[in-house]
C-alpha cells in the first residue's frame, strides 16, 4: 500500500468531505436528501451530486432524488442508492486519509469511482493514466475490506454492497 502523508489541508478537505457524506447519509435515513447537495429542476429531474477530486482519487456520485410522480418504492430504491454511493464514498475516502488506497507495487497511481443511474464503476489508473483495473464496486469491496483488515483475515470494517 502507498502510505503517503498528507498536510493538514489536504487531511482537513477529506475529513470535511467524509462529513458532508455522513450528512447526506443521515439526511437519508431522515427521509430526506440534503438540499444542498440537490441540483436539477422539476417534478422528475432532481439529482443528489458530489464530487471529489485529488491526485490520488476521484468521485463522482450523480443519482435520482425527489422524483415527486414516482412510486413510494421508487424514491426508497433512490434513497438507498445514494446512501450506498455515499458509504462508498466515505470507505474510499477513509482509505486515501490512512494511506491504505494504493498499491505502489502494483504501479497504482489513481482510483476513480463513480455511480449513477446507470451503474457504478471503478477505474484504477498508472502514472502515466494507463487502465491498470476496472470494474463494478463489488470489487471495491473486497479491496476496502483489506485495507482496513486488523490483522490476519479479521476485517475491521466488513464491507455490504447492494
Amino acid at each position: 500500500m502507498v502510505q503517503v502523508k498528507l498536510e493538514k489541508g489536504a487531511m482537513d478537505k477529506i475529513e470535511k468531505a467524509i462529513a458532508d457524506l455522513e450528512e447526506v447519509v443521515a439526511g437519508v435515513e431522515a427521509g430526506e436528501v440534503p438540499e444542498r447537495f440537490v441540483e436539477g429542476f422539476g417534478l422528475q429531474s432532481r439529482w443528489f451530486s458530489f464530487r471529489w477530486s485529488d491526485e490520488v482519487l476521484a468521485l463522482d456520485f450523480n443519482l435520482p432524488c425527489w422524483r415527486v410522480l414516482s412510486s413510494d418504492e421508487d424514491r426508497g430504491s433512490d434513497d438507498a442508492e445514494i446512501a450506498a454511493a455515499c458509504r462508498m464514498g466515505m470507505l474510499l475516502l477513509a482509505a486515501r486519509r490512512d494511506g491504505g488506497l494504493l498499491r505502489a507495487e502494483d504501479g497504482e497511481a489513481s482510483l476513480s469511482a463513480f455511480c449513477s443511474e446507470h451503474g457504478a464503476r471503478f477505474t484504477l489508473r498508472d502514472a502515466e493514466g494507463n487502465i491498470l483495473d476496472s470494474g463494478g464496486w463489488s470489487v471495491l469491496v473486497s479491496r476496502l475490506e483489506s485495507v482496513f483488515a486488523l490483522g490476519a483475515g479479521s476485517p475491521a470494517v466488513s464491507v455490504f454492497y447492494p
